[in-house]
């Protein structure tokens, strides 16, 4: 009978003891200040930049819960409100298989006075963090200071349309070196396979088109960004004029040039290729087919300076 006491006790008092242990481990070693790295300056009282939130330390897994995701998300990127600081709970569910406890944490985050439209910008570090929260690699792309591409995760948003494609492009418009989504992009195509979804947006200035300037996001089938591509023209300077020289200028002398014109269209376009990437220019884009002096035929896309009447451009296929 003595035998079964002992073993009663040990039963509950071992586990109560290894609850304990760990608790006291826990509140010693667990601080806020190991469970949220703060970037820069920030701390708990002015947060500007999104945290890196502890996921494993000590052999204890760590969940973490917002009380505001609109403003840190469960990953730590931050939302920035304009006009208000925000106040915001994080809570971190701390755990093995002998204890489960929480702790509160809460944070300032103060309000963004720059940020032209309502969806905040974030940088390559926040990148970083959310692929790192996902599990996903990080690849990025540069051609001197133009974003070529992003490989992985870039916004924790289910993008299943253009709406949602262009508001994910809200949040890197500073990487994409653009101001507005809204006023400096517009759809040129959505399309979806077995794989997920794409959309491609093309850049506009003033409501102009940038010729051969355009962004693609690919979504996957639950949603999740997994790759874009960019080949977007950073803070475009041009002012946008009435050209110098008339379209029908410029098709007196494409007539001259050639025997007969069937069919012609043109648009105006702003021209940032080659000789121009730094210094655009507004252009007309002529598509033209009909027959060479020579009695070919030909199909051709030419492009020519609005203002000075210079060809800039011409990709011709010969017809024979």
């Amino acid at each position: 009978m003595k035998k079964y006491i002992i073993a009663l006790f040990l039963i509950i008092l071992i586990p109560g003891g290894v609850f304990l242990f760990n608790y006291l481990k826990i509140n010693k070693t667990i601080s806020e200040e190991t469970l949220i790295k703060f970037s820069g300056n920030d701390s708990k009282e002015s947060v500007t930049q999104s945290l890196t939130l502890a996921k494993i330390m000590d052999g204890y897994n760590i969940e973490w819960q917002t009380s505001a995701p609109t403003v840190i998300s469960e990953t730590g990127l931050v939302y920035r409100a304009i006009g208000e600081n925000q106040e915001v709970t994080l809570i971190a569910s701390i755990s093995n298989r002998f204890v489960s406890l929480r702790k509160r944490i809460i944070l300032n985050v103060l309000q963004d006075k720059n940020t032209a439209i309502g969806t905040p910008d974030i940088s390559v570090q926040d990148l970083e963090v959310l692929n790192r929260h996902f599990g996903t690699r990080l690849e990025t792309d540069y051609d001197g200071e133009s974003l070529v591409s992003i490989t992985g995760v870039y916004r924790e948003l289910c993008i299943n349309s253009a709406d949602s494609a262009l508001e994910s492009l809200c949040g890197i418009r500073n990487l994409l070196g653009i101001d507005n989504p809204y006023a400096d992009l517009t759809l040129s195509n959505a399309s979806s396979d077995e794989f997920g979804r794409q959309y491609t947006f093309n850049q506009v200035k003033n409501g102009v088109p940038v010729y051969g300037r355009s962004v693609t996001v690919c979504s996957d089938t639950a949603g999740m960004a997994y790759y874009l591509r960019s080949g977007l023209l950073r803070a475009i300077g041009l002012r946008i004029n009435k050209p110098e020289i008339g379209v029908n200028d410029i098709i007196k002398s494409v007539i001259k040039e050639k025997k007969a014109i069937n069919e012609a269209t043109f648009a105006l376009r702003i021209y940032s290729i080659n000789d121009h990437k730094d210094s655009p220019v507004l252009s007309y884009v002529f598509t033209m087919s009909g027959i060479e002096k020579s009695g070919d035929g030909f199909d051709e896309t030419s492009i020519y300076d609005a203002d000075t009447g210079a060809l800039l451009l011409s990709l011709s296929n010969i017809i024979t």
